[in-house]
């Protein structure tokens, strides 16, 4: 489960952002606005054409009552699209290619959220619901978590990097080169029958080279890496 879920942003008197890239230093008012402005001319034109729907009813819509927006993005700062949100267990909301989306509750108050795709590690965590909030999601995926893990290498971080690489192989746990860079971490740390373990298993599937070989071949000698 990520550590990093819901940030809250509330317009009332606030002035400054820290959303992802594309709304970062814009007031959270403006960032409503442009996160909200297509939903609205929906919910609008939905109570022109179908006056009887419940969801549609424009005093709701205008008074404000229920909704919240919200964007979700990833490690990096770019729109995840086709994230479901999930309130209570139940699915309310899905976000759009630019990472939007809309939430109507029936009520103010503490609910259970989670956000889950395919893919990214999914987010559980209690959300006290604020009409008045724009919800920002951050998700993060196996190669981003890849990618952490190598820089938690070049700084021999060998504990971080163990731990990001549990994280991305929980996602996606045939992946070659995360079980690779996961040889190397236990290499590093000294823990060679682990490393033999994970490259016997690459070697097993058909994936060598002579990277995973040489490798293979020093954890089988017992070689220890020389202290950094």
């Amino acid at each position: 489960m990520n550590a990093e879920f819901i940030r809250a942003e509330n317009i009332r008197g606030r002035t400054g952002s820290a959303g992802p890239k594309e709304l970062r230093g814009q007031s959270p008012l403006r960032s409503f606005h442009r996160l909200s402005l297509r939903f609205c001319f929906l919910v609008l034109l939905s109570a022109l054409t179908a006056g009887s729907c419940k969801s549609a009813a424009p005093k709701r819509a205008f008074a404000g009552e229920t909704l919240s927006y919200g964007m979700v993005y990833d490690h990096e700062g770019s729109p995840v699209n086709g994230a479901e949100i999930l309130i209570n267990g139940k699915k309310i909301s899905e976000s759009d290619i630019q990472g939007r989306f809309v939430l109507e509750l029936k009520r103010s108050g503490n609910h259970r959220a989670g956000v889950f795709k395919e893919g990214y590690e999914p987010i559980e965590q209690s959300l006290a619901h604020d009409p008045m909030d724009i919800l920002y999601i951050k998700m993060i995926n196996a190669s981003q978590l890849a990618r952490l893990a190598e820089n938690a290498l070049d700084r021999q971080d060998y504990a971080g990097a163990e731990a990001l690489l549990e994280r991305a192989l929980k996602l996606e746990p045939s992946r070659p080169d995360l079980l690779y860079l996961q040889s190397i971490v236990f290499y590093l740390e000294h823990d060679l029958p682990r490393s033999r373990a994970v490259l016997e298993r690459l070697l097993a599937r058909g994936i060598g080279g002579e990277s995973v070989e040489a490798l293979a071949a020093l954890s089988a000698e017992g070689s220890i890496p020389p202290a950094p």
